[in-house]
């Protein structure tokens, strides 16, 4: 039987448990970083907001960067290629 009383779930909203000492499962902050970035390209105004869920400043990095890739005008993507 597991103790609920010092059990979190990770930060992604997977709901999925995590030890004492971790904020993610494996894999789940690259994943949390996108679901932030996708938001902010729905939401521009709440960059900030958003960017605070994350508890890192290397993942809001990470989503910052994110968000550049996916709001990148087309015509830049094919000059890239």
């Amino acid at each position: 039987m597991t103790n609920t009383k010092n059990s979190s779930t990770c930060r992604c909203e997977c709901g999925e448990p995590v030890g004492a000492k971790a904020n993610y499962r494996p894999g789940h902050h690259a994943r949390h970083a996108g679901i932030v970035a996708r938001a902010i390209t729905e939401n521009p105004k709440q960059v900030k907001t958003l960017l605070n869920t994350l508890p890192s400043a290397a993942l809001q990095s990470k989503a910052t960067r994110a968000v550049e890739r996916l709001t990148a005008k087309p015509e830049a993507k094919e000059a890239v290629a």
